[in-house]
């Protein structure tokens, strides 16, 4: 599993603990087996602060208010988010692309 899908489902899979988001942030770095001083330092750095304001304007240009958000060929999703019904969505959008070519 990627390390941002991992990290995302471990702060996803419960509000922040008595100690906050940053003790949170901790544990979820040290459960994952990250260099947790690294970790630390370049939080408190923000060093990537400006790689999540990017991805929070595109976002916002693309009308995500949340997550999941999903898009099938560049299209935002709009119905659910079951496999059935994004396996579904998939398999249409591949057979539309497949008509054209």
């Amino acid at each position: 599993m990627a390390l941002p899908v991992a990290l995302y489902l471990a702060i996803s899979a419960g509000g922040p603990g008595a100690g906050g988001w940053g003790a949170d942030l901790g544990r979820y770095a040290e459960g994952l087996g990250l260099d947790t001083g690294r970790f630390g330092e370049e939080l408190r750095r923000r060093l990537y602060a400006p790689r999540v304001g990017e991805d929070v304007a595109s976002a916002d240009a693309s009308g995500v208010s949340g997550t999941p958000t999903f898009f099938v060929n560049g299209r935002r999703h709009r119905s659910a988010y079951d496999v059935a019904t994004l396996t579904a969505a998939v398999r249409s959008a591949r057979a539309a692309t497949a008509a054209r070519t």
